[in-house]
């Protein structure tokens, strides 16, 4: 049991001294910080509600996630074109590899030469807006952007060569 005179800080060093000293004003300066949360949170607050408003979307109105940033977005111009193959198989058989995506087709002849079998591949167009790419991979609260499927048609793989069949 320690006496009652006894100083944690005797026997240290000048160096140690400060050491200990710069953790106990940083705590002090984080705690400072945190004392003014509801100033920086009534700061955010104001600041939404001005974005909001400059978007022309009434500050008071709720809205979802996906259609505050669809609407606060600027609207970037351009397509994005994707090519997704997915295997044909029969229904009680696994797969050889799940779905491929590519941007063209001869990126994708050489992604699924290595696995032989019959593809069903399409090709998909839709805008470089957030919300489209995101609804197109299928992430929750996000809409799939529609009529965004352009082609289909099947590719044929046999040992490493690519067929692709037109479509009639």
């Amino acid at each position: 049991m320690p006496q009652p005179d006894f100083d944690p800080m005797d026997g240290l060093s000048e160096d140690d001294k400060a050491y200990l000293d710069s953790h106990r004003s940083a705590f002090e300066r984080q705690k400072r910080a945190h004392d003014n949360d509801e100033e920086r949170k009534k700061a955010a607050e104001a600041h939404i509600r001005a974005t909001r408003e400059a978007a022309g979307i009434p500050a008071d109105a709720p809205m979802p996630f996906s259609k505050v940033v669809a609407a606060v977005l600027a609207a970037p111009t351009g397509r994005i074109s994707l090519m997704v193959a997915r295997p044909e198989t029969n229904p009680h058989d696994i797969p050889s590899t799940t779905e491929k995506f590519a941007p063209d087709w001869n990126s994708m002849k050489e992604i699924i030469a290595k696995y032989d079998g019959t593809w069903v591949i399409s090709r998909h167009e839709f805008s470089v807006q957030v919300a489209d790419i995101l609804g197109f991979f299928g992430k929750d609260g996000w809409e799939k952007p529609a009529d965004s499927e352009k082609e289909t048609f099947e590719a044929i793989v046999k040992s490493g060569r690519v067929f692709r069949t037109d479509p009639a």
